[in-house]
């Protein structure tokens, strides 16, 4: 490349860039959040997807004699030993015969929450998630509101803190 066609060459890239000044910023791309939205019983429920390490149809379970009827049992996911809890269950509904789905927690590896049915996969904009008064259900942190589907948004960690303290959402 000779001296006149990369001097050229710099007119242009200048005339470019100071151009670029010349227009407002493009928009932002609208910030959403990665959720998956299931049903435990008759509630309508959303799970952020970075608290979940794994979706998947839940495996054989062991069951134990435990008083806690969330507590499903034992189950071996990728060689690994877990419990599992019926997510409907510790949010205080009746304990489900049949848990065909489960999420492995992210904070908390040993841990899969149990549902009864996949609704699917969204990309929610942010728009979408409305705050939520947490006082009463200490899980709930949002609600989602997509074309008429409301569906709260269930917080794992707090779900796990549950867990781990015994308590039953009838006792919060």
């Amino acid at each position: 490349m000779n001296e006149r066609s990369m001097s050229r060459s710099a007119r242009r890239l200048r005339e470019q860039f100071d151009a670029s000044f010349a227009h407002p910023p493009a928009e932002r791309a609208e910030q959403s959040e990665s959720m998956l939205f299931v049903r435990a019983r008759q509630s309508r429920l959303a799970l952020r997807t970075g608290q979940v390490a794994k979706l998947l149809r839940t495996p054989a379970v062991t069951r134990l004699p435990t008083p806690m009827s969330a507590l499903r049992g034992l189950a071996v996911v990728s060689g690994r030993l877990i419990a599992l809890y019926d997510l409907g269950a510790l949010l205080g509904h009746p304990a489900a015969s049949l848990l065909p789905w489960a999420v492995l927690c992210q904070a908390e590896s040993q841990v899969a929450l149990g549902f009864d049915e996949l609704d699917g996969y969204r990309d929610v904009p942010s728009r979408y998630v409305l705050a939520a008064n947490s006082a009463v259900r200490p899980w709930l942190t949002a609600q989602v509101e997509l074309s008429g589907d409301r569906r709260d948004v269930v917080d794992i960690g707090a779900v796990l803190q549950m867990i781990q303290a015994g308590v039953s959402p009838r006792e919060v």
